[in-house]
């Protein structure tokens, strides 16, 4: 009878199995936190992510593409919420929303008198609404256009009314204000924002305006 020695006649393992390599032994990809209302990359997004991991196992991979995805939103998200505050710093706010019309009046417009509060926000609205039908070229408003009449097969010259239009538009905005108020701080700070844009601008317009008289003047003198 011949003996062998322990081990011998069985099949070896080769140590570069997968099922002898750790790096295969893996959690399953569905034990992946799910959280609610949260934006996931695309498949093709996370296997770019996962690969740049150069993790042998996918599954571990793919967990760890995840959290680089996680972890840039959350970056992402808080340079913007920082921008914001930098941008909306200058804004003064109400004491609570939602806040009434007259309250944007006096804390955002300023002007003399409620009235002249008012006025200034219409010209507001009437330039930012009258940039917008002419392309940012206010000269344009209420020229004659050109237009193909498919019914008498030839061109007639439409004549719009632009100044109405501008018109119902900034009052249509303004009377919207006075009955519904502001609601929400991101309604007061949006049109806010954009109405101080624009008077810092017309400021500076009339300060270049004035520099440009004086220099006139001098040389006149």
């Amino acid at each position: 009878m011949v003996r062998r020695a322990p081990g011998e006649g069985r099949e070896k393992k080769s140590s570069n199995s997968p099922q002898s390599s750790p790096d295969m032994k893996t959690k399953p990809i569905a034990n992946i936190e799910n959280r609610e209302d949260e934006l996931l990359p695309s498949c093709e997004q996370l296997a770019v992510i996962a690969a740049s991991t150069h993790r042998k196992n996918p599954a571990d991979a793919v967990r760890h593409g995840i959290a680089i995805w996680r972890e840039a939103d959350k970056v992402l998200k808080e340079t913007a919420e920082a921008k914001a505050q930098r941008d909306f710093a200058d804004i003064p706010l109400p004491r609570k929303f939602p806040a009434k019309f007259r309250d944007f009046l006096g804390l955002v417009i300023r002007a003399k008198t409620p009235a002249d509060s008012e006025k200034r926000l219409r010209d507001f609205y009437r330039d930012e609404h009258t940039r917008h039908l002419t392309g940012g070229k206010p000269e344009r408003l209420n020229q004659p256009l050109t237009d193909w009449d498919a019914e008498k097969k030839k061109h007639v010259v439409r004549r719009p009314d632009d100044t109405k239009i501008v018109e119902d538009h900034a009052a249509a905005q303004i009377g919207g204000w006075k009955t519904g108020g502001f609601n929400t701080k991101e309604q007061w700070l949006r049109l806010a924002k954009r109405y101080l844009n624009w008077w810092r601008s017309i400021k500076s317009s009339k300060a270049q305006d004035a520099a440009n008289r004086r220099k006139s003047h001098k040389k006149v003198c």
